[in-house]
């Protein structure tokens, strides 16, 4: 029994990690999203322990990534003991990025997707509980920003306010919903009601990489079509009697990845007039990026700030 919970505890998760939000103001969508990863990995940490009990016999599956993730909360420990505000540094405010704790969280949840996902077909239905997942958000999000924000639950005042948390992220999380789209769609055979389910899942991912027209989401969703495209080209070489919408899609989705990164602000902008949508992140400048990074690794070289 304990053999089939790892993978369904994981699996839930993943369905719940686009959608989940506790409805009230105190909760963040990002601290209700890191409250939910840390229950996931205490009760898959929990099971294993008690299917390693039951067993006698401890397996787990090492790989130089995870060596690799695990570098990460070590090396933001040693920042944290050698900041001036080491509180801070450690969990923030309330298990805050860029801080240790929040890293410590995610190489956690790292390994145990390697305990719960040990098979190719585990793997498969945790993806597919992601992808149905976050369809339902974008599904949601668009909804939100086509009409107003008509669903408020106290929490939703404006249209740019998405259960991801800053508006950056909902972009970056589209790009990754229409790559995944155009993936299953080069390597799944799909029923007609999947077929459309997975079209519906693109073209919503699209909407909102429109609306958000941010360049790092067009390029990385660009970059996974041009893969893809060139991955489906020389599949129907080598297998000349296999058909499918996987190139067609890939090459649409290029062609429009190419269109907005050069001449599409302008439909962006009249767009996010129209649906009164406004969305300013402010980052800084590389110049000024680099003039931070000399000041602070002039006083500290090791660890930075």
């Amino acid at each position: 029994m304990t053999g089939r919970t790892l993978p369904l505890v994981l699996t839930i998760f993943a369905f719940l990690l686009p959608i989940f939000f506790v409805p009230n103001a105190a909760f963040p969508f990002e601290l209700s999203k890191a409250y939910l990863a840390l229950i996931a990995v205490a009760l898959i940490f929990i099971v294993f322990s008690i299917q390693t009990l039951r067993s006698g016999v401890l397996k787990f599956r090492s790989s130089a990534l995870l060596f690799a993730v695990l570098v990460l909360p070590l090396t933001y420990l040693l920042s944290a003991l050698f900041s001036s505000v080491p509180s801070l540094s450690f969990f923030g405010y309330e298990i805050d990025q860029d801080t240790f704790g929040f890293m410590a969280l995610c190489a956690a949840l790292a390994l145990s997707v390697t305990l719960a996902a040990d098979s190719e077909s585990r793997v498969a239905a945790v993806l597919r509980a992601l992808y149905v997942g976050g369809a339902l958000m974008l599904l949601f999000q668009v909804i939100q920003l086509l009409f107003h924000a008509p669903i408020n639950f106290g929490l939703f005042s404006s249209p740019i306010q998405n259960l991801l948390g800053k508006w950056n992220d909902l972009a970056l999380f589209a790009g990754f919903m229409g790559s995944l789209s155009l993936l299953i769609f080069e390597t799944v055979q799909l029923s007609t009601v999947r077929n459309i389910f997975v079209w519906v899942t693109l073209i919503l991912s699209v909407v909102v990489l429109v609306l958000a027209n941010l360049p790092l989401a067009w390029v990385l969703f660009g970059l996974a079509s041009f893969i893809l495209l060139i991955f489906s080209f020389m599949r129907r070489h080598l297998h000349r009697s296999l058909a499918g919408a996987g190139g067609i899609a890939s090459l649409v989705a290029l062609a429009l990845v190419v269109f907005f990164l050069f001449f599409g602000a302008r439909v962006s902008t009249t767009l996010q007039n129209h649906f009164s949508i406004s969305a300013l992140e402010v980052s800084p400048s590389m110049k000024g990026t680099l003039g931070v990074l000399e000041n602070v690794y002039a006083k500290r070289p090791l660890v930075g700030s």
